[in-house]
């Protein structure tokens, strides 16, 4: 800096000026080249997008392959991470055998609940499958996991027996870390509540988890051969009641087994 600059500093507004000037001097950017879609083919579900342009107007490439593929490829691991065993993982509301006015209206029921979860998970509202065996119980409570796995909801299928032996299974320190775990889920499934041998133990054990989810305000989905006093029996008032708050569902499945009229035909 020179001395005259010294006793003459310049101008705020010359410098602002200069700067402009700078800017504008720089060479003008290149043109940006216009944008061209590219496909690519997959051997299963045909063409699908590699490149895409964004609100912004930048180019943006996806780099996992066929999207379907990809989507369908973490549908599976979402249901193998929800315990849903192989046997039902192909069960939906569509292929749902409803013949009859009464296994309709479940069906209706059911597909209302995974509908509006958003609705029932706000509430803490349970749904309870209550009926004979093999009435199709696990066939919809596995629809509505698929159905709240697609729509982005956690979903943790465990059956009562697996349960309670793992509850048993653990020290008293390790029980409550475990408990919020499953607690957490937006939907906690426990499949087949039967009769239990050790009646008061295991309606401890229930009244753990269930009661965890209780104050967490968020709802489960049980299934069961018990009609609802045994169910009571076996649960307890206190658990029991609990899962019949805030607009929760009991469906009945009063007819007979489609496994039993597979085995006649």
């Amino acid at each position: 800096m020179t001395d005259t600059m010294l006793k003459n500093p310049p101008d705020v507004a010359d410098l602002a000026q200069s700067a402009i000037e700078a800017v504008r001097a720089k060479p003008a950017k290149a043109a940006a080249k216009p944008f061209t879609a590219q496909y690519g083919e997959c051997e299963t579900h045909g063409q699908y997008p590699l490149n895409m342009e964004d609100e912004h107007g930048q180019e943006r490439w996806y780099p996992d392959g066929c999207p379907i593929c990809r989507k369908q490829a973490n549908a599976a691991r979402l249901l193998a991470a929800s315990n849903i065993p192989k046997r039902f993982v192909d069960c939906t509301f569509d292929n749902y055998d409803a013949s009859t006015d009464e296994q309709q209206r479940v069906l209706r029921r059911c597909e209302g609940y995974a509908r509006e979860f958003e609705k029932y998970r706000d509430a803490g509202a349970c749904l309870l499958l209550c009926g004979r065996p093999g009435t199709g119980k696990n066939h919809l409570a596995t629809a509505i996991c698929r159905r709240l796995l697609a729509d982005g909801y956690s979903v943790l299928r465990i059956k009562a027996s697996q349960y309670l032996d793992a509850y048993w299974s653990k020290g008293f320190d390790e029980r409550e870390s475990w408990l919020h775990g499953m607690a957490s889920v937006d939907l906690l499934m426990i499949d087949e509540i039967g009769r239990s041998s050790n009646a008061k133990s295991a309606q401890d054990a229930f009244f753990r988890l269930l009661d965890a989810r209780y104050e967490a305000q968020l709802p489960s989905l049980l299934t069961t051969n018990l009609n609802r006093e045994e169910l009571i029996e076996v649960l307890g008032d206190a658990t029991y009641d609990r899962l019949t708050q805030g607009g929760s569902v009991r469906l009945t499945f009063d007819w007979d087994s489609y496994r039993a009229k597979k085995a006649g035909a």
